[in-house]
């Protein structure tokens, strides 16, 4: 998920230099480019050539981008939630990487067995998570929604990742 983190660094750099460029990520042509890349990772998950991964990080990448500019309808400029929410996206995505996929001697083969079957259960499918993410989108009342959902995301991607690398 390298353009989803790369995104939120940038997200963040540009709302605390207070950057002309913001203007730009606000603008309703960043909200389509947001569902467009949504709608791409959407296409992606069916298509069996194309790396999960890659849906993952187009979902993730156009969740943040549609957030960033729909939200900015309801908040002002100066909210810290649009500094702070890029900055802990990329910091837990890259931490949960680094400690989750790095890592082999942690998990023997009963407990792999487990996780797999845990898998398999509905409410934690990946297109409930992303439906959860997207309705959370709506809901900009309830401003901690939206990453909590973005982080139970990305943790069913690190989950699906370790899956995927280790199956026998």
């Amino acid at each position: 998920m390298l353009v989803f983190i790369f995104c939120s660094l940038s997200i963040g750099f540009l709302v605390k230099t207070d950057s002309p460029f913001l203007s730009l990520i606000i603008s309703p042509v960043t909200l389509y480019l947001g569902f467009g890349f949504i709608l791409c990772s959407a296409i992606a998950t069916l298509s069996k050539r194309i790396h999960f991964s890659y849906a993952y990080d187009g979902f993730s990448t156009g969740a943040l981008l549609v957030w960033f500019s729909y939200w900015h309808q309801f908040f002002k400029n100066e909210t810290p939630m649009f500094y702070f929410f890029p900055l802990y996206f990329a910091f837990v995505t890259a931490l949960v990487t680094v400690i989750f996929l790095k890592r082999d001697d942690w998990v023997d083969q009963e407990s792999l067995t487990a996780m797999q079957h845990f898998s398999n259960f509905l409410r934690f499918h990946p297109i409930t998570i992303a439906a959860l993410v997207l309705i959370s989108l709506e809901m900009h009342s309830h401003f901690l929604l939206f990453p909590t959902m973005m982080t139970l995301f990305i943790m069913r991607y690190v989950f699906t990742s370790y899956l995927a690398e280790h199956q026998s």
